[in-house]
């Protein structure tokens, strides 16, 4: 709150020494500076700091120690409902997960008063009720009705006690009015929630204190929190190989469900997610003695069919076939088939999901680490230990349930069940180029000439994308991957074997990606016929989900819900019909000359808050930075809005120009800078920071080894010390 005299003394001394306590300054077991220090620094006499320390204390607040110092205390053990009196007053202090205490609170308070006010004065309570039907869809709007209906409750229970604690708790019950109707789904739950007490009210009343109940359960159902210790998708989530599919190599390898599953999502997700989740027409050139032949691949694909409810595939001749590609290899062609699978931009989807839960009650913290899963004694989860690995800030989480899905790094929370059967690190390494040296209209999938792996080219965002490689990551997980001059030449053998007269060259590359696949296994298989399937572990409370692929995340994310069910509260779980994703609404009548194309592309990557992104930017914004489908204006929104921390958070992953223009869009950073200024606190001195580190991770895990860098030698310095660093850490492993 800030109090600045002239105000009561007392008053003034308990704002500083509270404020102090919940922000941090002084934090539990530390021990607060001497009566002298401490009034000379607030500025007030001793005897009006001891009277406010002697108050203090008997909240909770502190304990005095007679000739040693004052402590301030574990308040949450200690503290009675003084300290929770005086800390209503200092609501902006408290966690964001104090909000659920409170709708715990309110769950044990407001169901009895509803039933009494409605015996005792139903025609108030109705006549009150009945505007809720026109409440403006405003969090304002809400949180003042719904206090008002609270006090007019609390006012004709007849019970003055029920009135004393509303108003006693008057500023925290005012902070979660704001937070808690901020959120979209929180102010359709109230609605309905009005609608229904109207209802039961109206009946007689015999249902009101089973419909506050419900409602009050359904308010503490939708607060959830997502932890990822780098950025959101840091890791794989943005360097897959962007493909939604449904895993045409798995039905020769005998995962027919696998295969169901993912042609079922892929479908799903096209239906739910245009712009985001778009088409890809596959050609796979059928070679004679080379790869897999063509009545294999009739078969596979008329099976993809079948379970995709519609034909999707037809054979190209070899004249056909050249007029499509015509720079590829003919050298024992005989035709291709033609099909359809689709793309994503993955760390797209992932900001996608992460935005939209957290518009309907989620919290989700970046660069934030789980240190310690916290059990009681009979081994059940009771919460998680959580810490900011830059600021180093550390809290304590309350809960009965954890999810772990962190991929690769899922048994270092929850080691494997299962004897030798194990995660099994596999990296997957990408090449992308600019449209232009790689001309194809669609996907172009092949077998490799070393060893018949199936190989890909795609256009993407731009440019196209040459991958994937299949290898066993054997480096620390926790230092970022990267591609190997061995997986270059890899894919640079199959790209000019497919395409021979093309004269394509590495200095034509833009950037690499390398990501690592949690891929369950007993180590038996080559990597490229290891499942993708998924597994569940669950330990009182604690579950894992790892393995999987990208196109069947919704299946996972159901599966580790029903693990989790048993050890939350009474909660339904989301209907499995239910859309995964806001559905957008069209183009706004206020238009500024934006194509078609462009509001599809935008509606798909920001869902609703497209129209705010439009909205909100300047008409040149509005213009898409060259080699790329993104605008400008993109840049500026995502700063402000999706919760940036680096520089690179922004280029490589918010937006991608990191990856799409020529080193890591080097020429653009001043530009950048310029647009994201206003909305990114962050001084000269930050900045030159921002951008050295930037550039040095780009060269590090994006540039192309073997060629060159044209940065400074301090970069190159440091891009060997992470090479040499990376062999090191292996020889002493071995």
């Amino acid at each position: 709150m800030n109090f600045k005299p002239p105000i009561r003394p007392a008053l003034y001394v308990e704002d500083q020494i509270v404020t102090s306590i919940l922000n941090g300054t002084y934090p539990q077991g530390a021990a607060l500076p001497n009566e002298r220090t401490l009034a000379e620094k607030i500025g007030v006499t001793r005897q009006t700091l001891r009277e406010t320390l002697q108050r203090l204390a008997r909240e909770g607040w502190i304990t005095i120690h007679h000739g040693k110092p004052t402590v301030v205390n574990d308040y949450w053990e200690k503290g009675g409902m003084g300290m929770l009196s005086t800390m209503s007053r200092y609501s902006e202090y408290l966690p964001n997960g104090f909000v659920i205490h409170l709708l715990e609170v309110r769950s044990n308070l407001v169901p009895v008063i509803a039933r009494l006010s409605a015996d005792r004065a139903p025609e108030v309570i109705l006549k009150y009720l009945s505007g809720a039907g026109k409440l403006e869809d405003k969090a304002d709007a809400f949180s003042m009705y719904d206090w008002d209906l609270q006090l007019l409750m609390a006012s004709h229970a007849k019970n003055p006690v029920y009135r004393l604690i509303l108003n006693d708790f008057s500023s925290m019950f005012e902070l979660l009015g704001r937070k808690y109707f901020s959120l979209k789904k929180a102010r359709k739950i109230s609605r309905d929630y009005y609608l229904a007490l109207h209802d039961a009210i109206d009946r007689g009343g015999k249902d009101v204190e089973g419909v506050v109940l419900s409602t009050m359960e359904k308010s503490i159902e939708i607060w959830k929190i997502l932890v990822e210790q780098q950025d959101f998708a840091w890791g794989t989530s943005s360097r897959s190989s962007k493909l939604v599919h449904g895993g045409l190599r798995y039905l020769k390898e005998g995962k027919l469900f696998l295969t169901r599953d993912s042609i079922k999502e892929r479908e799903r997700l096209l239906k739910e997610a245009p712009g985001l989740v778009e088409p890809l027409g596959f050609m796979f050139p059928v070679y004679k003695g080379r790869g897999l032949g063509k009545w294999s691949l009739e078969a596979g694909l008329a099976i993809y069919d079948v379970i995709a409810k519609k034909r999707q595939h037809r054979f190209y001749d070899l004249e056909e076939f050249v007029k499509l590609e015509p720079h590829i290899d003919r050298k024992g062609l005989t035709g291709a088939f033609h099909f359809f699978d689709a793309q994503v931009d993955d760390a797209r989807l992932v900001l996608r999901l992460i935005l939209e839960s957290i518009e309907s009650g989620g919290h989700a913290l970046n660069y934030t680490a789980v240190e310690k899963i916290n059990r009681n004694d009979r081994g059940e989860v009771v919460g998680v230990t959580i810490k900011d690995v830059e600021t180093h800030e550390i809290k304590e989480l309350s809960t009965s349930a954890v999810i772990n899905a962190t991929g690769c790094w899922a048994e270092k929370i929850h080691p494997s069940p299962k004897k030798n059967f194990h995660l099994r690190p596999l990296r997957g390494s990408h090449m992308i180029f600019p449209a232009g040296v790689v001309p194809v209209d669609q996907a172009v999938s092949f077998s490799h000439p070393s060893d018949n792996r199936s190989v890909f080219m795609f256009p993407w965002e731009g440019a196209v994308i040459v991958g994937t490689t299949d290898l066993d990551h054997k480096e620390d997980l926790s230092i970022e991957p990267v591609i190997t001059e061995e997986e270059v030449s890899y894919l640079m053998e199959g790209l000019q074997t497919i395409f021979p007269s093309l004269d394509i060259s590495l200095g034509d590359c833009l950037s690499t990606i390398a990501g690592v696949r949690p891929v369950l296994s007993e180590g038996k298989l080559d990597p490229s016929h290891e499942s993708r399937e998924h597994v569940v572990w669950v330990d009182k409370g604690l579950v894992t989900i790892t393995g999987g692929k990208l196109t069947t995340f919704r299946k996972l994310a159901f599966d580790a819900l029903k693990a989790a069910k048993p050890f939350l509260p009474p909660v339904e779980l989301p209907d499995a019909h239910e859309p995964g994703f806001t559905q957008s609404s069209m183009i706004p009548k206020q238009d500024p000359g934006l194509s078609p194309e462009t509001w599809r592309n935008l509606f798909g990557r920001y869902g609703e808050s497209a129209n705010d992104l439009v909205r909100t930017a300047a008409p040149q914004e509005l213009q898409t930075i060259p080699g790329t489908r993104t605008l400008w204006a993109e840049l500026p929104y995502v700063a402000k809005n999706e919760k940036i921390r680096h520089l690179a958070d922004l280029l490589l992953r918010r937006v991608r120009i990191g990856l799409l223009t020529p080193k890591g869009g080097r020429e653009y950073l001043g530009r950048v800078r310029k647009l994201v200024a206003p909305v990114l606190p962050w001084d000269r001195k930050r900045w030159k920071k921002e951008i050295s580190g930037y550039l040095d991770q780009w060269e590090y895990a994006h540039s192309v080894p073997g060629v060159k860098p044209e940065f400074n030698g301090k970069v190159r310095t440091f891009y060997n010390k992470i090479r040499n660093g990376i062999k090191a850490a292996a020889k002493r492993r071995k």
